[in-house]
């Protein structure tokens, strides 16, 4: 996906069908906002999440 939409942030729609291509507006608010409330909703997810997600570069 990161070839195709914008590092560090969450389209604002995707494709319903596979490959699921990100479309629309590459950096949403109300994207991030609502994966932000379904976390902080079920915390359970938070560690599911942490796993899946590569850490962040650290700039040199």
């Amino acid at each position: 996906m990161n070839e195709e939409a914008c590092i560090g942030s969450i389209s604002e729609i995707f494709d319903g069908d596979e490959p699921h291509r990100p479309m629309g507006c590459v950096a949403q608010a109300w994207s991030v906002a609502e994966v932000t409330r379904v976390v902080l909703k079920y915390p359970q997810l938070r560690e599911i999440l942490e796993s899946t997600v590569a850490p962040p570069a650290v700039a040199v």
